[in-house]
């Protein structure tokens, strides 16, 4: 996906990691239920010549070259979120309990 579209002001980043012109971006998110989940997208960007000079894109598709700049925000994105959040666990089991609760509702 291309994209030259800007976010929405007031809807910014929770973090951003940059290697060259690879990006991971952080958003911080609340469940109905209060709680706090990230969600982490991977982007790239690039320049169109145009007449009037480069123009910057951005693109979910990457090559292979791109792939350790990528690894390399991924795992500053993954050590950002992790580090305020529960342990996968703990998530994990919350994350069942709840498909259980679900579950037992008759109906």
């Amino acid at each position: 996906m291309e994209t030259n579209e800007k976010p929405k002001k007031g809807n910014r980043p929770a973090y951003e990691a940059r290697v060259g012109l690879c990006r991971a971006t952080v958003w911080q998110n609340q469940t109905k239920d209060g709680k706090t989940r990230y969600s982490i997208q991977l982007s790239r960007r690039y320049a169109v010549k145009s007449e009037g000079g480069d123009e910057w894109r951005t693109s979910d598709s990457f090559s292979p070259l791109d792939i350790p700049l990528v690894q390399k925000a991924l795992d500053q994105a993954f050590e950002f979120a992790t580090a305020r959040t529960k342990p996968v666990s703990e998530q994990l089991a919350e994350e069942a309990d709840e498909a259980d609760r679900v579950a037992s509702i008759p109906g």
